[in-house]
């Protein structure tokens, strides 16, 4: 997932900024854990990462409630996010996200447009989303706000209604309802 850009974006904030109060929230979870613990160690972020085991989804929520920024995954090729982005979503927050989709690219494949994000395609794009974070928090409140209507419009309410309207009446049981 390259999590390691994370922990390096924000090992060069803290270069730049040695006063941050920026903490990152990190699950002791995955097959690199180790070499990202090894990671936050190296780089001297002890003081800035703090390690939750494993969690249930319900108590993640509450803690992204306390959140700034929610940060996602990195693959370098065109993928959706995974369960951290979704909650983002859900709960109006931010999402800093790996996002390799080309200009129109992904609302020409999902047939809606793609959510506010900030989109990272390496270590920069992460830092500028910590940075924007930190610099303008009213502007990513108000971008997190824009992702729950996006969730809501597209894959929250609207979508529970078609599945509700499916089992009100299976006759529109076509893929176009979905």
């Amino acid at each position: 997932k390259n999590s390691d850009w994370v922990f390096r974006a924000l090992a060069e904030l803290v270069r730049n900024r040695p006063s941050s109060q920026l903490k990152i929230i990190a699950m002791e979870y995955g097959p690199d854990i180790e070499a990202i613990k090894s990671l936050v160690k190296e780089l001297n972020l002890e003081k800035y990462v703090f390690w939750l085991p494993k969690t249930e989804r319900r108590k993640i929520m509450a803690i992204l409630e306390r959140c700034a920024l929610g940060i996602g995954e990195f693959y370098k090729e065109k993928v959706i996010w995974g369960g951290t982005g979704w909650e983002c979503f859900a709960s109006g927050k931010p999402l800093v996200q790996g996002y390799f989709w080309g200009s129109g690219e992904y609302e020409r494949c999902f047939g809606h447009p793609a959510p506010p994000l900030y989109a990272a395609t390496d270590i920069n794009g992460i830092l500028a989303a910590f940075t924007d974070v930190l610099d303008n928090p009213s502007r990513a409140h108000t971008k997190g706000l824009a992702s729950k209507v996006w969730f809501d419009e597209h894959s929250g309410h609207r979508l529970a209604k078609r599945w509700l309207s499916l089992i009100s009446d299976p006759s529109q049981s076509g893929e176009e309802n979905l």
